[in-house]
């Protein structure tokens, strides 16, 4: 099978800490993970649960003077006994 690459750019391993909130309705819910890989318009990240595809979420990197991120959902899946997914960000000038 041959996937096409859908993203104006290229993803670069990196890690760390970061916090992100899930928005679910009227419930927001901080949660911790590990950051795979990042591009300027998203990022990669490892969790212990899974995330719903376009469920609205806040990225803060744990980086001096990181701004937050506004993102959605783009896909998650299980991957070695925790789940990878991805984050579009949202309302940046890209």
């Amino acid at each position: 099978m041959i996937f096409l690459e859908r993203r104006k750019h290229k993803r670069e391993p990196n890690n760390g800490e970061l916090e992100f909130i899930k928005i679910t309705g009227t419930k927001e819910v901080i949660n911790r993970g590990e950051l795979l890989d990042e591009s300027p318009a998203g990022l990669g990240l490892k969790t212990g649960f899974p995330l719903l595809n376009g469920q609205p979420v806040i990225v803060r990197l744990a980086r001096e003077g990181e701004a937050l991120k506004y993102g959605v959902v783009c896909w998650s899946e299980r991957s070695d006994g925790f789940y990878r997914s991805g984050i579009r960000f949202i309302f940046n000038n890209l």
